[in-house]
């Protein structure tokens, strides 16, 4: 977000004598107004929270992103632009392409030549500074110590733990959004033990594409092991069918390869330098699976097999056991069998279509209810879109119905 939308500027006076800029912002649903004093950049653009008894430290941190602030009277917004025409114009226009952290980026470019170059040479780096300083406060020398840093210093520095490979991949990141999901999101994966030992490889990396399949990566970091799924991330404009189709087949055929225990499958996915050969590589571990004994996969032990999260109808029947899920795949020659651990864990649940087509579709866990995941026809054709639509309206009447999973938590 790019800040609190009830926030509007009251008041605005820039002094033109001692360069501060005094506030006056009112929140929709409070009485009373927040007032604060943000110094000029000779003296590092700190906040502070005016009160009857002084002045409160509050380091960088604006509850209003300052660049896009709404004026509630003409005035304000003059003491607004008065403000900003004392920053390098530079500054405020790369500013206003940052959504989580804005004001604190904005100090920095504001304020440090050094900042402005690190944001010329690794901008993502910058930002992660910036989303530091607006969670906890730094005194102005600990930021000026902290841009004297190398590149790799200032990243252990404020991600502990995040080796020189993680600003490898910093500097090639292209198409950062900068929001707060973003940041969330990039933390998790610089973290994720076996992510960067592939991805610090890539001449560039598209963040939108990255994004798309960041919630599969920190389940299956060995996605980054093939060069075809690498190669669909490095991509200018990435394909979101041809990457999500991507990602599909790999992660399954490392499913695939386990189940078959297959020590290493990555070596056989390196193999794999287009979808053509993957898919015959996938289909080959598919039709292996399908040929064991479900016995003889499983063990003779029976398991615990879960109930379905949402009822069935007479065109969507649950698949109830282990062995039902076997001959499903077996019957429409595809891999949804490697999918039987995320079942056994809650984490997704399958159904048989017959009509308007013979489908199987796989549902997935989202908070508390389920949402379509997959959707396939016989050797993995996809459906039509009225088949498609008639899943989601199966799901939506069982979300008005209040179908409830175990008799608690509604679909």
């Amino acid at each position: 977000m790019k800040g609190k939308k009830g926030f509007t500027v009251a008041e605005g006076d820039f002094h033109p004598l001692t360069g501060t800029l005094a506030l006056t912002l009112r929140e929709r649903g409070e009485r009373e107004p927040l007032r604060l004093l943000v110094e000029p950049p000779v003296r590092g653009m700190r906040v502070f929270r005016r009160t009857p008894g002084g002045l409160v430290d509050q380091g960088h941190r604006l509850p209003h992103a300052l660049l896009d602030a709404p004026p509630g009277r003409a005035h304000a917004l003059t003491g607004l632009r008065a403000f900003l025409s004392e920053l390098p114009p530079e500054a405020v226009q790369t500013a206003r392409g940052i959504a989580h952290g804005q004001y604190p980026c904005l100090a920095l470019l504001g304020c440090h030549e050094a900042a402005r170059q690190l944001w010329s040479t690794c901008p993502a780096l910058l930002w992660i500074l910036g989303v530091g300083i607006a969670e906890r406060p730094y005194a102005s020398d600990e930021i000026a110590g902290l841009l004297k840093l190398s590149h790799k210093a200032l990243c252990r520095a404020l991600l502990p733990g995040c080796d020189a490979r993680g600003v490898t991949l910093l500097r090639r990141l292209r198409g950062m959004a900068y929001f707060l999901e973003d940041f969330l999101t990039l933390r998790a994966l610089l973290h994720r033990p076996g992510f960067l030992e592939h991805a610090a490889h890539l001449p560039a990396v598209s963040w939108p594409a990255l994004r798309m399949v960041s919630d599969a990566l920190m389940g299956t970091p060995r996605l980054m092991a093939s060069p075809l799924f690498r190669e669909a991330l490095a991509r200018e404009t990435p394909d979101r069918q041809a990457l999500e189709r991507i990602r599909e087949y790999v992660q399954d055929a490392l499913r695939l390869g386990a189940r078959l225990g297959i020590e290493h499958p990555e070596r056989a996915l390196r193999q794999c330098p287009d979808l053509s050969r993957l898919r015959r590589l996938h289909d080959r571990w598919t039709g292996q699976v399908h040929a064991l004994d479900v016995g003889d996969i499983l063990g003779r032990t029976a398991l615990a097999y879960p109930p379905p999260p949402v009822a069935g109808t007479a065109d969507i029947l649950p698949v109830t056991g282990a062995a039902q899920l076997h001959a499903e795949g077996r019957a429409m020659r595809h891999c949804v069998f490697s999918h039987l651990e995320d079942v056994l864990a809650g984490r997704a649940y399958v159904y048989r279509m017959v009509a308007p087509q013979r489908a199987t579709v796989r549902i997935e866990r989202a908070g508390a209810g389920w949402r379509l995941g997959e959707m396939r026809l016989a050797g993995n054709v996809l459906p039509s879109d009225h088949a498609v639509g008639e899943a989601w309206a199966w799901l939506d009447r069982a979300r008005r119905a209040g179908v409830r999973e175990s008799g608690t938590t509604k679909a």
